[in-house]
């Protein structure tokens, strides 16, 4: 199957070479490469190399000792975070499908002959990451559609480039899927699984507060102020699992990224200030009365 997949705008080719990505970097090497960028993996760059991500914003938001203890809330991999990967790699990196991916076969789990076959297949399979056969055709899906609508776009772009710059003490890194050197602007591909088929305003903007993505566009303008680089519009592109595969393209309003980059800017002094005296920020009050939505 792997060797049938085709996108609009690819060649359907896969490269088998080395990649070219480098899993030796140092956080000084990264550093030093500035506004350039490093190409490493997605794993080096989360798991390998220190510095404050926008994920991480949230822990922050509850208290330094929470960041400070990050790997605990670390619940490692999960069906969804695989997946969201998969269709990443699927838009973003084609390339790397073939040799980081094997998709497991429909077997009948009822007998033995099943069985057999399913565990010699999943052993074949382990320097891989195993995905189902039905999710691995919604990602399918749910490139084609994205690529239809913005492939001209996608395809222009820097993508999958990792940036880290020095803030005081701290060492802050983006990663952003698609970014436009030139003009500042992004992209970042979210799939989402919405209720009722609801892909409105009104609910993907619900679903952008309650996952902070409005934060996270206002600290990638942080950090690359920091360093030098344009910054420009922020667009979220959103594509449903659901039937259909719906692809909304939606453009942050620069009034709730900059809004979000002055609340960033108060998250990283509260941490400089910790860091330099050891006192944490506050138990934080819930007051219903400040709820946007009920």
């Amino acid at each position: 199957m792997l060797d049938e997949w085709n996108i609009p705008g690819d060649s359907g080719s896969f490269d088998s070479s080395p990649s070219s990505i480098s899993t030796e970097l140092t956080i000084q090497q990264c550093l030093l490469a500035g506004s350039k960028g490093v190409d490493i993996s997605n794993e080096h760059y989360h798991a390998k190399l220190p510095g404050i991500s926008g994920s991480n914003l949230s822990l922050l938001a509850e208290s330094n000792k929470h960041l400070d203890n990050k790997a605990l809330f670390n619940l490692g991999e999960s069906p969804a975070l695989t997946f969201g990967t998969l269709l990443h790699t699927m838009v973003l990196e084609p390339h790397d499908i073939k040799n980081n991916y094997a998709i497991m076969p429909k077997f009948d789990g009822r007998t033995t002959k099943g069985k057999a076959a399913k565990k010699k297949f999943t052993e074949e399979s382990k320097n891989k990451i195993v995905i189902d056969n039905d999710d691995f055709e919604t990602a399918q899906n749910m490139t084609r559609n994205v690529m239809a609508i913005c492939g001209d776009i996608i395809n222009k772009g820097v993508k999958e480039k990792s940036y880290f710059v020095r803030d005081g003490d701290l060492i802050l890194k983006i990663r952003p899927d698609c970014y436009f050197t030139e003009c500042g602007s992004e992209f970042d591909l979210k799939s989402i699984t919405p209720k009722y088929m609801d892909m409105s305003d009104r609910a993907l903007e619900r679903h952008i507060i309650s996952l902070g993505y409005h934060i996270s566009a206002g600290y990638r303008n942080y950090v690359r102020k920091l360093m030098g680089m344009p910054t420009g519009d922020f667009y979220l592109l959103f594509v449903s699992t659901s039937p259909g595969c719906m692809v909304r393209n939606i453009r942050i309003a620069d009034a709730w990224i900059e809004e979000s980059e002055f609340y960033v800017k108060e998250l990283l002094e509260s941490r400089k200030f910790y860091l330099s005296t050891g006192l944490d920020k506050g138990v934080s009050v819930i007051d219903r009365s400040s709820r946007k939505y009920e």
